[in-house]
């Protein structure tokens, strides 16, 4: 299953590898999924481990609403000052703007389900 691994890279990037100063806290890492299901409950597993295994604080969203929700979600963790995302868009075409400002503010992965 590839989610793991998008999950481990991402904390890895928000982490700043082995010779960055250790930071005050634990990473804040987001999840956003683009639905709710049964394949995102088990993708949720693999975040909680890797979370725990890296010393991360990981949240998972799943927009239940649909593109807007997701906009909303993003927007929303981007204002909290997260340190990286891994997200997979609804609507990628339509996304590129938020996508791109969340880019620069964090470390971001994007990942098709």
């Amino acid at each position: 299953m590839k989610m793991p691994f998008l999950l481990l890279a991402l904390i890895f990037v928000a982490c700043g590898g082995s010779d960055a100063p250790q930071p005050a806290a634990n990473p804040q890492i987001a999840f956003v999924t683009n639905g709710v299901g049964p394949f995102w409950t088990i993708a949720t597993k693999g975040v909680e481990a890797a979370a725990a295994e890296f010393a991360a604080d990981a949240e998972v969203q799943m927009p239940g609403e649909g593109v807007a929700d997701q906009k909303r979600i993003v927007q929303a963790l981007l204002a909290r000052g997260i340190d990286g995302m891994a997200i997979s868009p609804i609507d990628p075409d339509n996304h590129t703007k938020l996508l791109k400002d969340a880019a620069a503010q964090n470390n971001l992965l994007t990942h098709d389900s």
